[in-house]
């Protein structure tokens, strides 16, 4: 029987939890414009071609595709950012709830369960995608919420069928969002052996579970599959692209690391791995969960050739494994508050400050800019400037006003052409004028961006604009951010 004491006890966690995520998703959510990913969400039809062909040309399955549809059909405007990044934002944030739901299925502390799900909404990755729109957030929450399904199909006493075809459906959401999915099949692989090994259950209705199962897989994978695995043979692109992202890989552990911690530069790598190893302790109960992060971390780390943030897929098991760790020095709670507990507590508030810092305060842009994470009583910590050749950037701060310089240029009679330092597939998301020197026209714009978003274009000089005077400037901080010039041929 529930009382308010136990009803406030199971529900303030997930108050506290959703307050934390709320500082670190929503602030600021339209400060960065748009980057190239966050244009590829949307469906981008060649002229005369259908949706159809547009999704079986994708590297991915339709669903981001099919959320931003849905946004456009209200707003109508592709560069609203709010607008299109807070469906996948509002799906981050209750990503953080589903994590402890899900720890609450192995762990019986609300404590520890809340622990691991700060570690996770604090974790760069999670705060960095849950800010763009991306598929991402769809295959996180979607991918979570199936496991939450099929592990309390483990021990449920009823309503078996129900919670295992919703297991099934979000898994095939997951899965028609992006292929990462399959990096969440161990446990629930795992789950599923569960539930079959139970003696208690009849033959009949494992049977008529497993056939429903299989009937909504095939229901809801197959229409895209078969179809997008017979375009896909037919596509040169997508057979070089996928030959270039799998196969055996040798890149060093340094790589994985840069991409970690370039997200979380300070205390989240050694903290992790130290509470991974704490779960040895309950080696035999956390076994199937080590397996998860040790078998995701091994398959990206050899057969991806471009892992890039893709880690995430072994960053999530590991935060998991790390969050059980916590649970099996709890278990001896004298130890646990006296040696433990304050540690964890300041690291977890640190990891919070860092990702608030990094991704949300933008009086300096991190990465493109370093930026000073703690200076306090002597501790200087200092997120270093980006310099990788990948864009890797997602859901950092970065902003240069390109739809006041749209503005400028495209209210210009004349209809000059542009060009830029920063990347094109950047500027072609909020420019209606043509990228590029063109015979047809005698004049174009320049436009010069410091520290553009994509770092090819750093330290690049335009000679015409030399002792001109721009026509248009955006500046921030008093720091002149973007410049507008105008030439002729």
């Amino acid at each position: 029987m529930y009382t308010l004491k136990s009803m406030f006890k199971k529900v303030l966690p997930i108050i506290l939890l959703l307050i934390l995520g709320w500082f670190l998703k929503f602030p600021d959510l339209g400060y960065s414009e748009f980057q190239d990913d966050e244009k590829k969400a949307l469906i981008r039809n060649q002229p005369g071609g259908s949706n159809f062909e547009f999704f079986m040309k994708q590297r991915k399955g339709p669903i981001q595709f099919l959320v931003t549809s849905g946004v456009l059909f209200f707003t109508e405007n592709p560069r609203d950012e709010i607008s299109l990044r807070m469906p996948f934002t509002i799906l981050s944030y209750l990503s953080i709830v589903i994590f402890y739901l899900l720890l609450k299925e192995f762990i019986e502390s609300e404590l520890v369960s809340f622990m691991g799900a700060v570690l996770f909404l604090s974790n760069g990755f999670i705060v960095g995608f849950g800010r763009i729109a991306q598929y991402q957030n769809l295959n996180i929450f979607f991918s979570l919420l199936s496991l939450l399904m099929f592990a309390k199909l483990r021990k449920a006493t009823s309503r078996h069928v129900l919670l295992s075809a919703l297991g099934s459906i979000f898994f095939s959401i997951s899965l028609l969002s992006h292929w990462d999915a399959i990096f969440y099949l161990v446990p629930t692989i795992y789950f599923v052996i569960e539930f079959f090994r139970r003696t208690d259950i009849e033959y009949s209705l494992k049977k008529r579970l497993l056939i429903t199962n299989l009937a909504v897989l095939v229901l809801l994978i197959l229409p895209f599959l078969i179809p997008y695995v017979i375009s896909t043979i037919k596509n040169s692109a997508n057979l070089i692209y996928f030959d270039r992202r799998f196969g055996w890989n040798s890149l060093g552990f340094l790589r994985h690391k840069f991409i970690f911690d370039l997200y979380n530069p300070f205390l989240a790598l050694y903290f992790i791995l130290s509470l991974m190893m704490l779960s040895l302790f309950n080696f035999r109960r956390n076994l199937v969960f080590i397996l998860w992060f040790l078998l995701n971390f091994l398959a990206i780390k050899y057969l991806m050739d471009k892992p890039g943030t893709h880690i995430y897929n072994y960053v999530i098991p590991a935060i998991f494994v790390a969050a059980l760790g916590i649970s099996s020095i709890f278990a001896y709670k004298k130890v646990f508050y006296g040696i433990f507990f304050v540690p964890i507590f300041v690291s977890l508030a640190f990891l919070i400050w860092q990702s608030h810092i990094l991704f949300i305060d933008h009086t300096r842009e991190y990465p493109w800019q370093e930026k000073v994470v703690l200076n306090w009583k002597g501790i200087n910590l200092v997120a270093p400037k980006f310099t990788d050749g990948e864009i890797l950037t997602f859901g950092f701060p970065h902003f240069r006003n390109w739809k006041e310089i749209n503005r400028v240029v495209s209210l210009d009679p004349e209809k000059c052409n542009y060009l830029t330092n920063e990347g094109k597939e950047i500027s072609q998301i909020y420019m209606d004028d043509q990228f590029g020197i063109s015979d047809d026209t005698h004049c174009y714009y320049i436009i010069y961006i410091d520290r553009p978003f994509n770092i090819r274009g750093t330290g690049e000089i335009f000679g015409q604009t030399v002792g001109k005077d721009s026509v248009y400037t955006f500046k921030n901080n008093g720091k002149k951010l973007a410049r507008v010039y105008k030439t002729f041929d």
